[in-house]
């Protein structure tokens, strides 16, 4: 049970594919609402409400949702990678700790 568990919480984190023809299709579009944002042409709240409004007949909100599951699974990677390295670490300082106490 336990084991299964795990895995739903590891299956919770994933996504389906990522569409990148959908994000290459699209990418100048969102440099274009990414340079408008930066420079001041509209507001980030103003743009969210646009994008939001009909998400699934505009093809940039969909563009940006899944360029941020193509985020989010480099974030976990790397943090997952990241906590890997950081217990190793651990279990070494422990491990040296000990060693040095039986001198």
């Amino acid at each position: 049970m336990g084991m299964n568990l795990g895995l739903t919480k590891l299956e919770s984190m994933t996504f389906d594919q990522v569409n990148t023809k959908l994000i290459t299709d699209q990418w100048n579009e969102m440099w274009r609402v990414a340079s408008s944002i930066h420079h001041g042409t509209v507001s980030a709240s103003l743009l969210m409400r646009k994008l939001a409004a009909y998400p699934r007949q505009n093809q940039v909100a969909r563009a940006l949702t899944e360029l941020g599951k193509l985020e989010r699974t480099v974030f976990l990677l790397e943090y997952f990678r990241d906590a890997e390295w950081i217990l190793k670490q651990d279990v070494i300082e422990r491990l040296v700790l000990s060693a040095g106490s039986l001198l």
